[in-house]
């Protein structure tokens, strides 16, 4: 609370507190907490969760599914390159026209081909890139 010498001259305690003052800011809190829902869940069971799916991504290790993909694809090998692992997507690189017609019609083995080889991968997709 502000008192009478803390309000300078030619300003009523009213216009002041309005200016910034710390119960301005405390209302803005207030205010913008309003909009804040309390959680009903236990904090064991939130970091049960937290932990469960930052398990699962410590299995998607990109390094594990990358070299694979060399071994795999045989021939088309050569003219790829497997870039990164995110969210279940296998991004190659390919650097001809010809090989990427090819991996589009094989897509289906070579999905098939990885899930085999590093089953604890959730691998959903590949996703072919020319360039």
């Amino acid at each position: 609370m502000t008192t009478k010498s803390d309000v300078p001259r030619g300003q009523s305690r009213e216009a002041f507190a309005g200016s910034g003052s710390r119960e301005d800011a405390l209302h803005k809190r207030r205010a913008q907490n309003a909009n804040v829902v309390p959680t009903t869940q236990h904090l064991a069971d939130i970091a049960r969760t937290y932990l469960a799916d930052l398990e699962k991504r410590m299995h998607q290790n990109p390094q594990e599914i990358l070299p694979l993909w060399a071994q795999v694809a045989g021939e088309a090998g050569r003219m790829t390159q497997a870039k990164r692992f995110e969210n279940g997507v296998l991004y190659v690189s390919v650097k001809n026209s010809t090989v990427l017609s090819m991996l589009h019609q094989k897509k289906a083995a070579l999905l098939s081909a990885l899930r085999k080889k590093c089953p604890g991968i959730q691998l959903l997709d590949i996703m072919f890139r020319f360039g």
